[in-house]
Parts: structure tokens; C-alpha cells; sequence
């Protein structure tokens, strides 16, 4: 049985990496160490490349964005539409950054926030690579309820590319470090990004969701589409993202919930305005 179930996970994988990817035997052969390069160029059917590195969840992260769709709910009212001002916190390698930036196009413009330094590093080649420096924006640091200094852990395991802030999340991530990285403030959101208005808010911050959308700034989430939060269920508390639910529906956001069926504890939730 444990045999079929992982014959049919590779086969799975197998036709999405097919259906993505226009160098899918490139990609295929990292996945396998067939070839040994640490980095390589993944081209997605469409207009999008990334750098990803071999070993790491990149490619199952890219197939999220553009073969599951996963910021692209239409039946939800979650998505980015030309001229949209997009807010990305929580940017990994650029994947849903750069993808926003191209539908959004020359009169948009994304705003991305992400504290690890090697995931900067790896968002700037990329930003790069898809010619999106003038619609793409980074911000090497994390958000958070108050300005300040502190420490993330970090997965240096081969296969797991996580992080969080929070100590309790630590044990979900093999290998931890540390790595002390630079905090701002959510409520000076509109100061940063020198914008009053903002369409659509993606977070995927690792536990971090729980401060940072309380902190939205009152007028910009007023005024905000949709939001599309990736969250993480805490060991303490593992019904608080039905916190977040209840918040963004007393701001007549209309909501909506997928959990995740391979990653217990982890879902989506999708919130559009009336």
C-alpha cells in the first residue's frame, strides 16, 4: 500500500511538472540528481522563469502558484487584475511577486517583503531574470506589530526551505538556526511603501499572520480587494486562524477557507470585500 501511495505522489507530480513547466525534463532530472548543478532555471509555461535550487521546495512552491493556482481564485474574488498595487509578505524566491507583477502589469506595481537574506538574494536574481525591476519592489525585512531587531529560525534542512518567528513553530522546522533580521512595523505600512491604497494583500509568513493582519493599517484594509493568507495552525492555539476569520469579517470582508489535505494544521483563506 505504502509502495502504490508513493507511485501514484510521483506519477501526480510527474504530469504537473509536465503540464507547468516548458523545460519539465530539466526539472525532472534536479528532482531526480540526475543533474548535479546546486541551481538551475526552471521556465514556466507562460512568460515567468525562476532560479531555483536543486534539493529545496522551490519546484513544489512554484507548482502551488501556477499549476494549483493558488493566488488565482477567481471564484473568490481573490486575484490580481491589471493596475492592481500589490502587497507580498512573505516573499520566498519572488514566485508570486514576479507572477503578480506580470498580471498586474506596467501601470501596477508589487511591493514584496521577505527578512531571510539568502531568499532576498534569490528574489533579486529572479526579479532580474523576468526583467520586473521597475514593478517589483523588495524589502529585505519581516512585518510585525513594532519596529525592531529580532531573530528568525530557519530550516537548513536539504528538503524543507521554512521559517517562522514563532519558538513553537520550531519543532516543524529540521535543522533550525537562527538568523536576526530586521522587523517593521505593519502600521506604517502606507510610510513604507509610500501608497494610501492597496488591492490585494498575499501573507504567507509562517505563523507570523496572526500580528500582521491585526496590524493592517484601518483605511488601507477599507479599501484592500482581497487577501489571499496562507495560514499555520500553532500547537497552543490550533483554532487560531478562526481568529483571523472573525476579524476580517466584522470588515465586511466575505471569507473563505481550504485546508490543506497533505499538511495538517496549514490552509488558505481567502477574503474578498462586499
Amino acid at each position: 500500500m505504502v509502495r502504490m501511495k508513493n507511485t501514484l505522489f510521483f506519477f501526480k507530480n510527474f504530469l504537473n511538472i509536465l503540464q507547468t513547466y516548458q523545460n519539465w525534463p530539466v526539472v525532472l532530472f534536479h528532482l531526480q540528481r540526475v543533474i548535479g548543478t546546486p541551481t538551475y532555471i526552471a521556465k514556466i509555461r507562460g512568460e515567468e522563469k525562476f532560479w531555483v535550487r536543486q534539493g529545496i521546495d522551490d519546484i513544489f512552491i512554484l507548482n502551488e502558484i501556477f499549476h494549483d493556482k493558488m493566488y488565482d481564485r477567481p471564484e473568490y474574488g481573490c486575484m490580481v487584475r491589471e493596475g492592481d498595487v500589490v502587497v507580498d509578505i512573505g516573499g520566498y524566491i519572488g514566485d508570486f511577486s514576479i507572477h503578480a507583477a506580470r498580471l498586474a502589469g506596467k501601470n501596477g506595481h508589487v511591493f514584496c517583503f521577505e527578512p531571510i537574506r539568502e531568499m532576498c538574494a534569490v528574489i533579486q536574481r529572479n526579479i532580474m531574470l523576468n526583467d520586473c525591476q521597475k514593478q517589483v519592489t523588495l524589502f529585505p525585512v519581516a512585518m510585525g506589530t513594532e519596529n525592531k531587531q529580532d531573530h528568525i529560525f530557519v530550516s537548513s534542512h536539504i528538503t524543507n526551505a521554512g521559517s517562522s518567528q514563532f519558538q513553537e513553530l520550531q519543532s516543524d522546522l529540521q535543522k533550525t538556526k537562527t538568523e536576526k533580521i530586521d522587523v517593521y512595523d505593519m502600521k506604517d505600512l502606507e510610510k513604507i511603501i509610500k501608497k494610501a491604497h492597496v488591492d490585494v494583500i498575499k501573507i504567507d509568513a509562517e505563523g507570523g499572520e496572526y500580528t500582521i493582519v491585526p496590524g493592517i493599517p484601518i483605511n488601507m484594509l477599507k479599501h484592500c480587494r482581497c487577501l489571499m493568507i496562507e495560514y499555520h495552525s500553532l500547537p497552543s492555539q490550533p483554532q487560531a486562524y478562526q481568529d483571523l476569520i472573525t476579524y476580517l469579517q466584522k470588515h465586511n470582508f466575505v471569507v473563505y477557507v481550504e485546508k490543506n489535505n497533505f499538511a495538517p494544521g496549514i490552509g488558505m483563506i481567502y477574503a474578498s470585500h462586499i
